[in-house]
């Protein structure tokens, strides 16, 4: 009898702990590929403005704002308004490979005046002001996610 009471608290345990994963946020990589996208285009709007103020235009050269990003990461800029404005937006390469799961999607970030405001690929969300990075994060669908929306969605 005792065996199986804790035989049965110890599977009981397992099951919640299977659960609580997808809730604690445990997927480091999909966080990181989120972090660094934002963390180049932080650093890109920061060498725009410093570029800015030094020739009066922005740049789509990544030489001439002697800016690096980070491996895997992939930026396109586009000037606007022959350089009195600019946008860009970050992928990763996993995201650009179909063998992959798909993480986050892409970021965008804009300086100067630019209208319409670049737009996320998926969900379409915009910068409310320059400088500021916008990012869509894609969630891996998981029996254990699911599972868990179905559960513990109304907290």
């Amino acid at each position: 009898m005792v065996v199986r009471f804790v035989v049965a608290a110890f599977l009981a345990l397992v099951f919640w702990m299977w659960l609580a994963l997808p809730i604690c946020g445990c997927s480091t990589r999909e966080g990181a590929y989120a972090a660094a996208m934002k963390s180049d285009l932080k650093n890109l709007a920061s060498q725009q403005e410093i570029h800015f103020a030094e020739h009066e235009s922005y740049s789509d050269r990544v030489q001439a704002l002697a800016f690096t990003n980070s491996d895997g990461v992939l930026v396109d800029i586009q000037l606007i308004d022959s350089g009195a404005a600019w946008s860009a937006r970050a992928t990763h390469v996993v995201n650009t490979n179909p063998e992959y799961d798909r993480y986050g999607e892409d970021c965008v970030v804009y300086g100067g005046s630019v209208d319409p405001r670049p737009q996320t690929t998926t969900r379409k969300s915009e910068p409310v002001e320059a400088g500021t990075v916008v990012c869509d994060y894609r969630r891996r669908f998981s029996v254990q996610r699911a599972i868990t929306d179905v559960l513990f969605g109304w907290f």
